[in-house]
């Protein structure tokens, strides 16, 4: 605790301040108004069973009492919080006064048109959709994304399921489907950066992530391709397109990740091995899609006529990916230069 006079300087300001005079200030903490005037002089400290209730007297805290001096910083946070709090339950509470009035006006007005509730149940999952976004995450403190995020996917099944009840049609299947493709691709981002994976699989999450994007990706495609009804026929076409989509991001996964170079190496080869792909990519698709052979035509920059109008754009897009390479190198070469011409010279006494 700090000196007795400044103690007491500072009990008597905040006494004045608080309005209160020494009799008042006595009498509330059942002591003299003597204990008091001789805290106030200087001459004594109270007792410490008397600290926390004269801190409250004088509006401050017991830390602020025994340093004698205010923690400005300490108070503009609690101010700050105090604000939060109040700004906090004023939204929640106007949002959720507002969907219940919307809520309860819907099945008022459906039971007074229909006399059945029909409509208002697509307003009720709506509804969820709503305070899942905006009240849950005020409610919710701990795993606060992934709990809002699974309460809007579950609700706007909710909203779908209810729609094809009332009004029929053909779409929940692809619907929940392409519902279900966001939110795990959505959900492969954290895995990706995750660090509760076992020991041994912390170096592999990226491939983790990328594989099983890869088998969410053909899943969701098998249930479209099997709502149409001709999964047979489309099958043969399908996984060979969606692996010759997918080259590009397995390559470049495994060259960064696994590519036992420099950094700036890897970031060079990434390049080379997209302009490779851009130069076979389109006779592949081609090749499969018309069940021939590959034919892969030379690029004509003085012809402009399909088909060598491809060609021509993918042999420009294979050089910007070469020139991007190419950049890449100088860069890291010249940063490298610059780096061994400021590091230090060791006298060679100290070498020694």
């Amino acid at each position: 605790m700090t000196s007795k006079s400044s103690f007491g300087a500072f009990v008597q300001e905040k006494r004045r301040a608080a309005g209160m005079t020494q009799r008042q200030l006595a009498s509330e903490l059942f002591v003299t108004e003597s204990a008091v005037s001789k805290w106030e002089r200087g001459l004594s400290y109270p007792d410490i069973s008397v600290v926390s209730a004269l801190a409250r007297a004088v509006g401050v805290s017991e830390g602020e009492l025994f340093n004698a001096s205010e923690n400005r910083e300490s108070r503009i946070v609690e101010s700050q919080a105090r604000s939060y709090r109040r700004w906090r339950t004023a939204i929640l509470w106007t949002t959720m006064v507002f969907l219940g009035a919307g809520l309860i006006s819907s099945l008022i007005v459906n039971l007074s048109v229909q006399h059945i509730i029909s409509w208002a149940w697509v307003v009720l999952a709506a509804v969820l959709i709503l305070a899942s976004v905006t009240v849950l995450p005020l409610l919710v403190v701990r795993h606060r994304g992934w709990i809002t995020a699974s309460s809007a996917l579950a609700s706007t099944v909710l909203l779908l399921v209810t729609v094809r009840a009332l009004y029929g049609g053909s779409f929940l299947t692809v619907s929940v489907a392409s519902l279900l493709f966001v939110a795990g691709l959505a959900a492969l981002i954290p895995l990706a950066r995750s660090e509760s994976l076992p020991i041994r699989l912390q170096p592999h999450r990226l491939l983790l992530a990328t594989g099983l994007g890869s088998i969410w990706l053909l899943g969701y495609l098998l249930v479209v391709v099997g709502k149409v009804g001709q999964i047979t026929s489309y099958l043969p076409t399908i996984v060979p397109l969606v692996l010759i989509g997918l080259a590009p991001l397995w390559t470049a996964v495994v060259v960064w990740r696994y590519l036992p170079a420099a950094r700036t190496i890897r970031t060079a080869v990434i390049p080379v091995v997209m302009a490779a792909y851009t130069w076979v990519a389109g006779p592949l698709v081609d090749a499969v899609l018309s069940g021939g052979g590959i034919v892969v035509r030379n690029a004509d920059l003085a012809l402009w006529t399909a088909p060598v109008r491809e060609r021509n754009v993918s042999a420009i897009v294979a050089a910007s990916f070469l020139v991007l390479a190419a950049v890449s190198v100088t860069l890291s070469f010249i940063r490298r230069g610059a780096m061994h011409r400021v590091e230090p010279s060791i006298p060679e006494n100290v070498a020694r």
